[in-house]
C-alpha cells in the first residue's frame, strides 16, 4: 500500500499478513527506501602513501549537480597514521581530476547511475569555506608511536547544488595510507515541496 501526495511523493507501506494475520504495518525510512528504489550510491578510493605536510594533502572533489536534486550524504575517511581531515564547501577548481566510478549502486540488481560524482587529482584554485574538521589517530613525536583512525559522518548532509565540495586529508607523517568513502541518495525537489525563498528549497 502507498501513501501518495498530489506531488507524486509520499509513504510506502507494506503490510504483512503472515498466517496468523496479524497485519503488521511496516515503514521503512527514506535511505532504506532509497536502497531499494536503486538510488542509493557509493564511491571509495585509497591512496596508499600520502606523505607529511600541507604541500602533500591530499584531495578529492565531490561535484554537485546543477539540478534540483537533493544529495543527501554521508562519508568516512580512514588513515593508518595521524592526519587532519577537512571538508570544504564552494570550492573553485581549474580541472574536475579524474571521475571515480560508482563503485556500487546499493541495489545490485539496477544499473541507475547518480548526478553526482567524485574526482581526484583535481586542480584546486581555492578551497572555498572549511565547514568540517576532523582530528584523525592520535599524533607522537615518534611516528612508530603515533596511531591512525576513522572518521565517520554518519547523519546526512545535504550539499549545495551546483558546487564543489573538496574532502583534504592532510598527514603529520610519510607514507601514511588513506581512504575514503562517500555514501549519498538523490531526492527530486517539486516545486511546492518549499514556499518561495524558504529553507531548503529552490525559489520559483
Amino acid at each position: 500500500m502507498s501513501l501518495i501526495s498530489r506531488t507524486g511523493r509520499g509513504a510506502v507501506l507494506d503490510i504483512i499478513s503472515s498466517r496468523y494475520n496479524l497485519g503488521y504495518l511496516v515503514v521503512i525510512d527514506e535511505e532504506h527506501y532509497k536502497i531499494h528504489r536503486g538510488e542509493h550510491f557509493v564511491v571509495q578510493d585509497y591512496e596508499e602513501e600520502v606523505d607529511a605536510g600541507p604541500s602533500n594533502a591530499k584531495h578529492w572533489h565531490l561535484k554537485v549537480p546543477q539540478t534540483k536534486t537533493r544529495c543527501h550524504t554521508t562519508f568516512s575517511i580512514r588513515c593508518g597514521g595521524p592526519a587532519v581531515a577537512e571538508v570544504f564547501s564552494d570550492a573553485t577548481v581549474s580541472d574536475n581530476g579524474v571521475e571515480l566510478q560508482s563503485l556500487n549502486n546499493d541495489n545490485n540488481n539496477t544499473s541507475n547511475m547518480p548526478e553526482m560524482f567524485l574526482y581526484k587529482n583535481a586542480v584546486v584554485t581555492d578551497v572555498g569555506t572549511r565547514c568540517k574538521v576532523y582530528m584523525i589517530g592520535t599524533k607522537n613525536l615518534n611516528q612508530n608511536s603515533s596511531m591512525g583512525g576513522m572518521v565517520e559522518r554518519a547523519r546526512e548532509m545535504i550539499l549545495k547544488n551546483d558546487s564543489s565540495y573538496i574532502f583534504r586529508v592532510t598527514s603529520f607523517f610519510k607514507d601514511n595510507p588513506v581512504s575514503i568513502a562517500i555514501n549519498w541518495y538523490e531526492v527530486p525537489v517539486y516545486p511546492d515541496d518549499y514556499p518561495a525563498g524558504g529553507s531548503g528549497g529552490p525559489e520559483e
